[in-house]
């Protein structure tokens, strides 16, 4: 659509009005060609944090008094499972490996009961590579491989709930969240630290910002324990500025995380340089009382300030991004190098909100903040508006050379009928015709063979 925009010198539609749709059939800056959620590198966060307070990385735990939480999905992925193993012997490899490996220990296991907004997390990370549900008994064994297994959530709540059972027949305690675990792994934590220092053995870095923001600098250290290192989190609360570890749910949640998209081009560690001008929208969306006017205005802004516009809104950011970016660039501009539209943008700002307030304990329903329910679980609402004025869709012409009627079709695929303008059919020698029946399409095409 840029490009047809271009050729087409705009006709009377203003350029500033045009920049005002997403001028493509998905918000790009915020989803990729496959139309998922645009992910980013969540690590940044612990090593821009591990820099500015260098001396949290430590090289050993304190030897008398140390409490151990563990992240249970986490503990899922840690060990390669034999073929052909019964299910007991899988769990036997964990009840070991926590038993000889550390002492008074909790174990926190996500929980998979129905639809939640980590779907699109879960089925990125699958690959499609989904095995079918399985009776999971002691004696059953496994016939498809580990990834497989995972990919389906009965198969690993049903795990979950047998190894949880074996642990707890070995004396480790276990501790089962409704949902994601992140909370109440950091919820634990927290709470131990306030009689013996803890440390908290996960490699997800939303359980270390969780650590971060949720520490009480008073209490007992509190440590994260992943396979490159050991950092102090209650090291970083202490010496980082309150107004970073106050604002750092926020701005983890609002440049990508495993339940939003990050913005093209926008990396974490520049977000968090900018904590001290985020730190108004911030407050908004970690105030559990805000409205959706308020955060979605609050939403816009911090995306302004993230993109480094100076401007009050987001179509005039994305009118002077594209104007710059037509003026210098040698080719072709994709649509991704631009802002978000107001429109995308709003639903961003609900999900960014659900994040935040699950952090903080607060559970909301999904379908109500930028979620909507699908046969494949949550799906994330990607934008209300249309694609383009109505004036610019008309002008869409396919050349797919078929019979039109799918979503390979650009017409199609875009609510409208092919025209004479089309390469192949024009209009008239395909079913997305006003012209043509399908039966008797299909008696034609019968004729021809």
């Amino acid at each position: 659509m840029y490009q047809r925009l271009l050729l087409m010198g705009v006709g009377d539609i203003p350029l500033s009005e045009l920049l005002g749709y997403e001028l493509c059939s998905l918000p790009a800056a915020l989803f990729d060609n496959y139309m998922r959620m645009r992910t980013g590198d969540k690590a940044e966060l612990i090593h821009h944090l591990v820099k500015l307070v260098p001396e949290s990385v430590v090289s050993t735990l304190p030897s008398t008094g140390l409490r151990y939480v563990i992240d249970g999905g986490g503990l899922l992925h840690k060990f390669a499972w034999p073929k052909n193993s019964t299910y007991a012997e899988i769990c036997t490899l964990y009840v070991r490996h926590v038993s000889s490996s550390y002492a008074n220990v909790t174990v926190v296991f996500d929980g998979y009961h129905g639809p939640s907004a980590k779907d699109e997390a879960h089925r990125r990370r699958s690959s499609n590579d989904v095995g079918a549900k399985v009776s999971v008994t002691k004696e059953m064994r496994l016939t498809m491989s580990k990834k497989a297994f995972l990919g389906n959530s009965s198969n690993k709540q049903a795990l979950i709930y047998l190894l949880a059972d074996e642990m707890s027949r070995a004396g480790i305690h276990v501790e089962h969240a409704t949902g994601d675990a992140d909370y109440k792994i950091c919820q634990r934590a927290c709470a131990y630290a306030l009689g013996s220092p803890v440390a908290v053995v996960a490699e997800d870095s939303d359980v270390f910002q969780l650590l971060v923001h949720h520490t009480d600098p008073a209490a007992s250290d509190v440590y994260m324990v992943a396979a490159k290192r050991t950092v102090c989190a209650s090291t970083i609360k202490r010496r980082v500025d309150v107004q970073l570890s106050e604002s750092l749910l926020f701005l983890h949640a609002v440049s990508g995380c495993d339940t939003t998209s990050r913005p093209h081009g926008i990396g974490k560690v520049g977000v968090l340089k900018k904590y001290a001008a985020l730190a108004e929208s911030a407050a908004t969306f970690m105030a559990s009382e805000s409205s959706k006017v308020a955060l979605e205005t609050a939403g816009e802004r911090a995306l302004l300030i993230m993109y480094g516009s100076q401007v009050d809104d987001l179509k005039t950011a994305r009118l002077q991004r594209f104007q710059t970016k037509v003026a210098t660039a040698a080719g072709y501009v994709p649509p991704e190098k631009l802002p978000p539209t107001s429109d995308a943008a709003r639903f961003h700002s609900h999900r960014v909100f659900l994040q935040v307030q699950a952090w903080k304990g607060n559970d909301l329903p999904p379908e109500e903040w930028g979620w909507a329910r699908s046969s494949a679980g949550l799906v994330p609402v990607q934008m209300s508006e249309p694609a383009a004025p109505a004036q610019l869709l008309r002008n869409i012409r396919c050349n797919c050379g078929g019979r039109c009627d799918t979503r390979s079709c650009t017409c199609f695929k875009n609510g409208l009928q092919c025209t004479p303008a089309c390469g192949q059919c024009k209009g008239i020698a395909c079913l997305n015709s006003p012209q043509v029946d399908r039966e008797d399409f299909d008696d034609a095409a019968d004729d021809d063979i």
